[in-house]
């Protein structure tokens, strides 16, 4: 009897070893895998929820997070469209605990697109548009983007179809895209 006891006894202690040495296997690759997810992916399984940006510059936007890109996301702010590099967030909130990797197929995929290619949208469109920046806020609309910067010029209403450059035409302004926090169309 003496001897199933220990048996036993030894079966039981070592069920537990293996038991804590797979939970730690476990809790090191989570932390493997964990170290992997990029802001990116956190921001792409937000995607369609509510989140909070807090700005470099003080600010806070609060809206619905529309599209993720690698650069910048598209918030939509009380009925506006934001575009928001994301290098002008000092902190997000709302995002979650979720990820989705650009690896897995099931979920929705960051696409490749530059925050010019969406200025060059909005400039196309002649969309009137707020370039905020850290000290000001630049009204009109974009002429030109280039690959570092984009020029804004006035948005008078008699502005409207007179040529871009044209005599009499107001001078833009030149903003590089490293002092733009964030552009909203109006």
């Amino acid at each position: 009897m003496r001897w199933e006891m220990l048996f036993d006894d030894l079966a039981s202690q070592f069920a537990a070893t293996e038991l804590a040495d797979r939970d730690a296997a476990v809790a090191d690759l989570t932390r493997a895998e964990l170290a992997t997810v990029t802001l990116t992916d956190r921001l792409v399984a937000a995607r369609g929820g509510a989140v909070i940006a807090d700005l470099v510059d003080g600010a806070t936007l609060q809206g619905e997070l529309r599209e993720t890109y690698p650069d910048w996301v598209l918030l939509g702010v009380g009925g506006r469209e934001v575009v928001l590099p994301t290098r002008s967030v000092e902190a997000w909130r709302g995002l979650g605990r979720g990820s989705a990797p650009a690896g897995d197929t099931g979920a929705p995929v960051a696409r490749p697109l530059g925050i010019s290619r969406a200025l060059r949208g909005l400039a196309r469109d002649r969309a009137v548009v707020a370039v905020h920046t850290v000290r000001r806020e630049h009204v009109g609309r974009i002429d030109r983007v280039g690959r570092d910067h984009l020029e804004i010029s006035s948005a008078r209403a008699d502005d409207w179809g007179r040529p871009r450059g044209a005599a009499g035409a107001p001078d833009g302004v030149v903003l590089p895209f490293a002092t733009v926090l964030y552009v909203v169309s109006t």
